[in-house]
């Protein structure tokens, strides 16, 4: 009898099981596979029940059925297997695979060869011992072919990322698909629990009238790139899923939905805000996964864009470009067959812009549907964007509502301290208030003056130096303090303090609004939290924060000699707004005049989204010997441009449960829940001054320093993670 798994389980059944896994994976995924043939002409059906009944074919050797067999001795005897007679046989079986095939003339094409070979993630240069080497270098030749389809294919393309696009489309749809059934038979046959299999299923709410924008977004669906502008509040969220709908179900070109967002932040408000309108919704980002209290499940499968929706960040999408892991081969896979919302898509500077280029170029070579939503797109986005390829005619636009009154800017003020806006923030005491502020440290102290000052009101303090469990514990606070059903039930209360976290997706209002100064594009979104639902004309002061009697525009701005100099977006965003009424028209003349001519891209983006291209060419088909995820970018390529993070534990050691954790993914489960993304130079002052210390822990042995908080620094539910330095301690402090 042979085994397939040192748990028991027979060859026979496992090869059963995953054939009974494509079978369901290929009822699911009908028009992937019709978008496959459309593309290459063959259907590829028969090729993926193949490979599932041959993928492991080398577990028959004796060298490999030995050794696991004695595995499952083991279990059998002592209720466990140590994996040490796997271990030391030295067999790779997939190589095996491919080879007993050979042997026995059995006709396997180079797409099916390199799904069997891959299904174990080891076909990439760390491996490649495995093949040369081990037994006997049986699997050198083999490896020589893998290597020469590789060289071969980016030596014919050139320079030119579109022939490796369609050419990692035509392998990595076989490779994903044999390596998803194959892990759900394993997990099954382990006797864990697996999500259901769902389609997508969005059904508008019959009791609503659809809203101008969503018009527009259902009837413009026959576009394969579709740019639109509304206002926040205008309903885009509804329009985007009923443009899904319609790429789905009528124009067939797509069977799930992607939305990428800008940071896990909005990702993670906006796949709580739908998952209740779709089947089965995933959030994914470097943290979702561990987020228990979202209510959300799939997030294992969101992060290879497998379920019906993934909400998404920019990042998670250029990362499986960059194709470092086995797992980038599955999404990009995945990504091929969705359609693609990037919502709020003006929220990137030149870095990102630039990358986003390159994956708008990949998404219109595999003919990916897109639609890119904000509420402040400036006209010149429009020629940015061509450049991707797409045929784009016009920006959409919901101009159903754009003249009307939305804000007052009754005043522009000067400020350092808060001496010289008590008078606002005593107003804040009387009525709902939204105040937004540029950093963290100015948002914990405003919170602490009015625990200080006014303790009678009740003050939510949101910013990103909180855990992940309390980012959602706040959003949820702020919905009920200032949501939706507060306002119709006459409920609403209370002061938010607001940073940049708090510009999108958090779905509250007040109509009384202040706010620091920021950039025309932020701006116009914080507005968009100003007498959200109804028409009332919002009332804004806006704020210039000054510091020795000069402007101080962190973090939209420079650093350098001890001075700060403000971006010039900002600078135009100053020189322009003025007291008076605005309507959402005017806002967009605004974002037209400040953006007339765009993002220009600097030297070092186009240097990096050039890098992105070479890893597209070069990684196509063979992992490298380096990977990339959204935790720890090395320095090949990166999404974004921003100031050097450290990860720090939001706890002592001495609260953790046990110092010694038997797995990586133990580890991981603490730092995703309790960890935080802190500033690289806060971290050292930190550390300078015995407030953060460094510490280790095991993994198997194996030691991992980490950054925990030492007993002079306490973590706080109210107001989360607190390093500012006092200010004559530090030459400038703004994150």
């Amino acid at each position: 009898m042979n085994l397939a798994k040192p748990s028991g389980i027979t060859l026979k059944r496992h090869t059963d099981n995953v054939i009974a896994q494509a079978e369901e994976w290929i009822f699911f995924h009908k028009q992937a596979f019709d978008k496959y043939k459309r593309f290459f002409g063959n259907s590829v059906e028969e090729s993926l029940l193949k490979v599932c009944k041959y993928h492991d074919l080398g577990k028959k050797i004796p060298e490999w059925q030995s050794a696991c067999q004695a595995e499952f001795k083991d279990l059998k005897d002592f209720g466990k297997f140590s994996g040490r007679y796997l271990r030391d046989a030295k067999v790779r079986h997939e190589v095996h695979s491919v080879l007993i095939c050979e042997e026995n003339n059995i006709d396997l094409s180079e797409e099916e060869k390199v799904a069997i070979a891959c299904h174990h993630g080891k076909l990439g240069s760390k491996h490649e011992e495995k093949w040369t080497k081990w037994q006997l270098g049986k699997g050198t030749d083999l490896w020589k072919k893998f290597k020469s389809l590789d060289f071969n294919s980016v030596k014919e393309a050139g320079n030119s990322i579109e022939p490796l696009v369609r050419k990692s489309y035509q392998f990595d749809f076989l490779r994903a698909a044999l390596q998803l059934a194959d892990k759900r038979a394993s997990t099954i046959e382990n006797e864990k629990p697996v999500s259901n299999r769902f389609s997508f299923d969005y059904s508008f709410n019959e009791n609503w009238s659809l809203r101008p924008v969503q018009k527009i977004a259902r009837e413009n669906s026959k576009k394969l790139f579709s740019m639109l502008r509304a206002p926040t509040g205008a309903g885009k969220t509804d329009a985007s899923l009923l443009w899904a709908k319609q790429q789905i179900e009528v124009e067939k070109r797509a069977d799930r939905l992607i939305i990428a967002m800008p940071t896990r932040f909005t990702s993670n408000a906006l796949g709580v805000n739908i998952s209740a309108s779709i089947s089965q919704t995933g959030i994914y980002h470097s943290t979702a996964m561990f987020l228990k209290e979202e209510g959300i499940e799939g997030n294992h499968y969101a992060s290879l864009f497998e379920t019906p929706v993934t909400v998404c960040t920019i990042d998670h999408l250029l990362y499986c470009l960059s194709k470092t892991k086995e797992d980038h081969h599955i999404s990009f896979a995945n990504l091929s067959s969705s359609c693609i919302v990037f919502d709020e898509a003006d929220f990137y500077d030149d870095f990102t812009q630039e990358n986003l280029l390159v994956l708008l170029q990949v998404l219109n070579v595999l003919e990916v549907p897109v639609l890119l939503m904000s509420a402040s797109l400036p006209d010149s986005s429009l020629f940015y964007y061509r450049r991707s390829g797409y045929d784009i005619e016009k920006i959409l636009e919901d101009d159903s509502d754009l003249t009307r009154p939305r804000c007052k800017i009754t005043e522009i003020r000067k400020y350092e301290n808060f001496e010289i806006i008590e008078d606002l923030l005593l107003r804040a005491k009387k009525e709902p208030t939204i105040i937004y502020v540029n950093t963290v440290d100015r948002a914990l102290k405003l919170g602490k003056w009015f625990q200080k000052n006014c303790a009678e009101v009740k003050v939510e303090v949101y910013h990103s130096r909180f855990t992940e469990a309390d980012k959602i514990r706040k959003e949820k606070n702020l919905l009920s303090m200032l949501g939706k059903e507060a306002w119709q039930t006459g409920m609403a209360q209370g002061v938010a303090i607001l940073t940049q976290i708090g510009e999108m997706s958090v779905n509250i209002s007040a109509n009384f609004m202040i706010s620091e100064v920021c950039p025309i594009d932020r701006l116009v979104q914080r507005v968009g939290r100003l007498s959200r639902f109804d028409k009332t004309v919002g009332e804004l002061v806006i704020l210039l924060p000054q510091k020795n009697d000069s402007l101080y525009p962190a973090p939209y701005g420079s650093f350098k000699n001890r001075k700060w100099t403000s971006n010039k977006f900002l600078q135009m965003t100053i020189d322009l707004i003025e007291p008076k009424v605005y309507s959402a028209n005017e806002f967009n003349y605004l974002v037209n005049d400040v953006f007339k001519h765009g993002v220009q891209p600097s030297d070092k983006s186009k240097s990096n989204a050039e890098d992105l291209k070479k890893m597209i060419r070069h990684n196509w088909l063979m992992l490298p010997g380096f990977e990339l995820d959204e935790e720890n970018e090395n320095g090949h390529w990166r999404t974004r441009d921003i100031t050097g993070q450290r990860t720090v534990i939001a706890m002592q050691k001495n609260d953790i449960q046990s110092a010694y954790f038997e797995n990586w993914s133990d580890l991981s489960e603490l730092i995703h829940k309790r960890g935080i993304n802190c500033p690289t130079y806060l971290v050292k002052e930190n550390l300078k001054r015995g407030r953060v210390v460094k510490e280790c822990v095991l993994v198997r042995g194996d030691e991992k320093e980490l950054l925990f908080l030492s007993p002079s620094l306490e973590y706080e539910d109210k107001y989360g993670l607190d390093l500012s330095i006092p200010k004559e301690e530090i030459n400038d402090q703004f994150l």
